[in-house]
C-alpha cells in the first residue's frame, strides 16, 4: 500500500482521437505512481471512448466514464463526483506532461503549505514549431487574504497546470455548465475564496499545450475577458474586485484596439460589446490608466465617442 497521497487525474474526452493516446501515455508513465485516472468520454463521435476502453484494460488505475455530450463543464464535473483522491488535477485530452510533472507538483506543495501549486506550460505546433519562451513569472507563493491571489496574472489563466488540495472543492463547488466561456476561471476564483493556505506559482514548464486546428486555444476566443466580467456576480470582497475590475478595463481597451488594427469590422457586436463593459467599468479603467497622458484621454474618448475613438486611432497610427 502507497504512503504517498492518492491524487485524481481528471480528462474531459472529446474528438481527440489523434492526440489521445499521447496523452494518457504522459500521464501513466509519470515518476509519481499514487494515481487515480478518470476518463470522461462525453459523447466523443470518433474512437476516442474505444482507446479510453482499452487503455482502462491495461491499467488498472484507470476509470472511464461514458456520458452523452454536455460539454468540457459537465465532463469535469462528472469526473469530479466520482474522483476520491487527496488532491485534483486536470489535463486536456490533446495536451501532455513532463513525465515529473506529477512529482514536482506535489513537492512544491507540501514544501509551501499551500493549497494549489500552478506551473508554466510550452505550447506545442503541429507544425514542429515549440513556443519555449522565457519563464513569464518567478516563483512566488501568495497566501490566501493576500489580494494579489486575484490580481496576479497567472491566476486568472484556466483550471490545467494546477494541483489542487481536495478539501477546497466542495459538494457546492462545480463548473457551471451554463457558462460557455470563463467556466474554469470562476471555477478557480471560488477555490480561492475557499482557500486558507493560498497558491504557489513556479516558472518550471511541465505542461505541453498542444495547438493544432481544432483546439479551442488556437481559435481566436475571449473566455479571459469574460470570465473577468462574470466575476461580478462571486461577491468578492470590494478590494479584490477593484483590483481586477480595473485590469479588466483595461483588457477590454487592449482588445478593442487589437480588432481595430486587424480590421475586424466584420465583428462589430463584439467590438460594441466590449465599449459596454468599457463604461461599464469606467473608473475602474481610468484608475488603471493613472493620473493623465494620451492613454487616459483616449479611453475616455472610447467610451463616449468608439467612431470617434476610431477615426483618431487611424490617422494617428495609420503607418
Amino acid at each position: 500500500m502507497s504512503k504517498e497521497p492518492l491524487i485524481s487525474v481528471i480528462i474531459p474526452v472529446y474528438r481527440v482521437e489523434r492526440f489521445l493516446s499521447r496523452c494518457i501515455d504522459s500521464v501513466i508513465e509519470q515518476t509519481y505512481k499514487n494515481l487515480e485516472i478518470i476518463l470522461v468520454d462525453d459523447g466523443s463521435p470518433d474512437r476516442c471512448g474505444d482507446i479510453c476502453d482499452e487503455y482502462a484494460c491495461k491499467d488498472q488505475r484507470i476509470k472511464v466514464i461514458h456520458k452523452e455530450n454536455g460539454g468540457v463543464s459537465s465532463a469535469r464535473n462528472a469526473g469530479l463526483d466520482i474522483a476520491k483522491g487527496a488532491y485534483v488535477t486536470f489535463i486536456d485530452s490533446d495536451d501532455y506532461w513532463d513525465k515529473h510533472y506529477m512529482d514536482e507538483m506535489l513537492r512544491l506543495l507540501r514544501k509551501h503549505d499551500a493549497d494549489i501549486v500552478r506551473c508554466d506550460n510550452i505550447s506545442v505546433f503541429e507544425d514542429g514549431r515549440v513556443d519555449n519562451c522565457e519563464p513569464r513569472f518567478e516563483k512566488v507563493c501568495f497566501k490566501a487574504e493576500d489580494e494579489r491571489n486575484y490580481s496576479h496574472p497567472y491566476y486568472r489563466l484556466a483550471c490545467h497546470m494546477l494541483l489542487i488540495s481536495r478539501k477546497l472543492i466542495t459538494d457546492e463547488i462545480r463548473f457551471d455548465t451554463a457558462l460557455a466561456v470563463g467556466e474554469d476561471s470562476v471555477f478557480v476564483t471560488q477555490l480561492l475564496l475557499n482557500s486558507r493556505k493560498g497558491i504557489v506559482y513556479t516558472p518550471q514548464k511541465l505542461y505541453y499545450f498542444v495547438q493544432h486546428d481544432d483546439s479551442s486555444r488556437y481559435q481566436k476566443n475571449n473566455s479571459l475577458l469574460e470570465a473577468f466580467y462574470i466575476r461580478q456576480h462571486l461577491n468578492l470582497p470590494e478590494k479584490v474586485y477593484q483590483s481586477w475590475a480595473s485590469d479588466f478595463a483595461e483588457r477590454c481597451c487592449i482588445e478593442y484596439i487589437a480588432l481595430l488594427k486587424e480590421g475586424v469590422y466584420e465583428n462589430k457586436e463584439r467590438m460594441q460589446q466590449i465599449v459596454q463593459y468599457i463604461k461599464e467599468y469606467k473608473t475602474y479603467g481610468e484608475c488603471a490608466l493613472g493620473n493623465g497622458g494620451t492613454a487616459r484621454m483616449l479611453f475616455r474618448i472610447l467610451c463616449v465617442s468608439p467612431k470617434l475613438f476610431n477615426l483618431i486611432y487611424k490617422m494617428r497610427y495609420r503607418n
